[in-house]
């Protein structure tokens, strides 16, 4: 039974059993939480809307525990951006059980640098509460957990392994160990041929990669808000990396790498995603592949390098193209916020156009050069995506103050010399001098 099937409730639906596991988590009725989930509850279906989960309402450790111990995602966000974590902090009533909850969901893998739609970390909120409650006991849970996340922060900066994952939602991500970075190619029902091509490079590199069923643009919903403002082929796209990310989530793992089914594949890319501490901090998107034709873009001085000399360098205004790419899991937990009235743009926009996504600006991108991977010419398989209109570019527009911004910050790149127009070539492997253009 449905609840709500509003379409403004976004990705989620509440059905009747998802409500009363609500209820008894709210009640902290254990028992009745266990038989919920027996009896088949969505453990991380979230309120259409609002996008809160059953483990952000959990206020016992035992509720929690139970919760993970089904499935739950610590990984979950909400409208705003808050996390289960998050969420047990910044609520105005605190659980007597704050920081135990915090630990259960800390050991589970909960990232204690996630960062909210205001820029705010588990322990910004918990400092807040800190110094602003008045009652005693609020003010020491306040403290306990300000002790847990802080000490949490400081193993993670201490240890090499904890902190060997770079990116800013891969900085340290819990006390788990690092698992295996997840690879997905998208690839249509109807092109055996590219998986047999994908396949036979993977098979000989020894990557594994889950295949994505990938969204044919013949067979798109014709009341899609999409197909409003872009070509079909378009549409298609967006809605199957939309797909890889979602099944990115489902993993614990704090990267993953997403590909089309048409590009070729460099030699060196097992070793880079096989050890990930080449990535640098703050930065949750790295693209690894070359452009098409090589184009021009505009691109900040490098802020790190792979062992082999790989450049990485942040895009300064954007670069277009979405076949190959890393991506952290602050990212992904964008995308699947969006709205369906949001996705307003090509793939490629809405992860690598700084001037006008905003997804893009808090990502801060970054383009590795020379590429690792690079797209087959069309004249081999053909283009899905096709030339289809992108119309409605209004609606990406900034506001004029973003754009006077923009403007600003790449004039000082281009005046100060910080930004230049660079070419992305692409190579298989790096010769032993490495090349640091």
């Amino acid at each position: 039974m449905t609840i709500d099937e509003h379409p403004e409730a976004g990705r989620h639906k509440l059905t009747l059993e998802l409500f009363q596991l609500f209820g008894a988590v709210r009640r902290d009725d254990i028992n009745r939480i266990e038989a919920l989930i027996t009896a088949g509850a969505d453990i991380n279906g979230a309120t259409p809307g609002t996008g809160y989960t059953p483990l952000m309402w959990a206020t016992s450790a035992e509720a929690t525990r139970t919760l993970l111990h089904a499935g739950a995602s610590v990984h979950a966000r909400n409208r705003e951006g808050l996390t289960s974590l998050m969420w047990a902090i910044s609520r105005n009533n605190v659980p007597d059980e704050a920081a135990l909850i915090a630990n259960e969901l800390i050991d589970a893998g909960a990232d204690v640098e996630a960062r909210d739609n205001n820029g705010q970390t588990p322990l910004n909120w918990a400092r807040r509460h800190r110094d602003r409650s008045r009652e005693p006991r609020l003010r020491q849970i306040a403290e306990e957990l300000v002790s847990v996340l802080q000490a949490t922060a400081d193993t993670c900066s201490a240890s090499p392994e904890l902190r060997a994952r770079g990116a800013s939602s891969m900085q340290c991500k819990s006390r788990r160990d690092i698992r295996p970075l997840p690879v997905f190619v998208i690839n249509l029902d109807r092109r055996p041929d590219r998986w047999e091509a994908m396949s036979a490079q993977m098979n000989r590199l020894g990557i594994e990669a889950t295949r994505i069923a990938a969204i044919d643009k013949h067979r798109l919903r014709i009341d899609d808000p999409a197909l409003d403002r872009l070509g079909d082929g378009h549409v298609a796209c967006l809605h199957s990396h939309c797909k890889a990310m979602e099944a990115f989530l489902d993993t614990d793992a704090a990267a993953a790498l997403i590909m089309e089914d048409d590009v070729e594949i460099g030699a060196e890319l097992p070793d880079l995603i096989a050890d990930l501490s080449w990535w640098p901090p703050d930065h949750d998107l790295v693209k690894v592949q070359s452009p098409i034709n090589e184009t021009l873009i505009w691109l900040d001085k490098p802020v790190g390098s792979t062992p082999t000399g790989r450049s990485l360098r942040p895009i300064r205004l954007s670069a277009l193209g979405a076949y190959g790419y890393l991506v952290g899991r602050e990212t992904a937990w964008g995308i699947k916020a969006l709205r369906p009235s949001n996705l307003h743009m090509p793939i490629d926009h809405l992860l690598f156009d700084l001037k006008n996504s905003r997804l893009a600006r808090r990502s801060r991108p970054l383009q590795m050069t020379p590429g690792v991977i690079r797209h087959l010419p069309f004249e081999r398989f053909g283009s899905e995506t096709g030339v289809g209109a992108i119309n409605g570019k209004e609606l990406w527009k900034p506001s004029r103050a973003i754009r006077v911004y923009n403007r600003i910050h790449w004039l000082k790149g281009v005046v100060t010399g910080s930004a230049r127009k660079v070419s992305v070539s692409y190579r298989s492997i790096m010769e032993e001098s490495g090349d640091r253009s």
